[in-house]
């Protein structure tokens, strides 16, 4: 995998993901499609193993950042850094776990998969916020797992879009779809 590709790769769909939050967004329900799932998807699903958590890592703890999390009884916000990281993590060990049985160059099964990896992302984050309101009453996690269900349908059907471009720049980041021998009978 080529870091300096990944980096300007990421860099684009970060300002894509935060610029259309506003234009994507279904009505004022907060469903919104998240597109650096589908890129976290996709390398994990084309990178080495090492490769691939790094940066789920590092896609998590930007995700993390442009993330506000309300105060629990004021009108202020605060980032809190790690749940997303860690959600993203595990996203992505489904993703690893997962990629042996895909086809890697079909896009609907990468995408039904992104939809299945933002699922776990959003789920873990809302449960270690939660977590973290129980520990500090500071923290109010809010109604996160109505909009994390319906965000990961939304990421899925996003995909099916997003994805045929990452495919085309895939050579851009060094990544390369895993030629499969075809199955024979002797």
């Amino acid at each position: 995998m080529n870091p300096v590709g990944f980096v300007v790769v990421l860099w684009v769909v970060l300002g894509l993901d935060w610029g259309l939050r506003s234009s994507l967004e279904l009505g004022s329900t907060g469903i919104v499609p998240s597109l650096l799932a589908v890129l976290l998807t996709f390398v994990c699903v084309r990178a080495p193993k090492g490769a691939a958590l790094w940066s789920a890592i590092v896609i998590g703890v930007l995700i993390d950042l442009l993330r506000d999390v309300s105060l629990d009884g004021r009108d202020e916000t605060t980032v809190v850094v790690g749940p997303a990281a860690v959600g993203a993590m595990a996203a992505a060990a489904l993703v690893l776990n997962v990629r042996g049985l895909l086809y890697q160059r079909n896009v609907v099964s990468i995408a039904i998969l992104s939809g299945f990896a933002a699922v776990l992302m959003n789920l873990t984050a809302a449960m270690l916020l939660v977590i973290r309101s129980r520990v500090d009453d500071v923290i109010a996690p809010g109604s996160q797992l109505s909009t994390a269900l319906g965000s990961a349908v939304y990421t899925a059907v996003v995909a099916l879009l997003v994805l045929p471009v990452l495919m085309a720049v895939s050579g851009l980041m060094g990544l390369r779809a895993e030629r499969r021998s075809r199955f024979q009978i002797s």
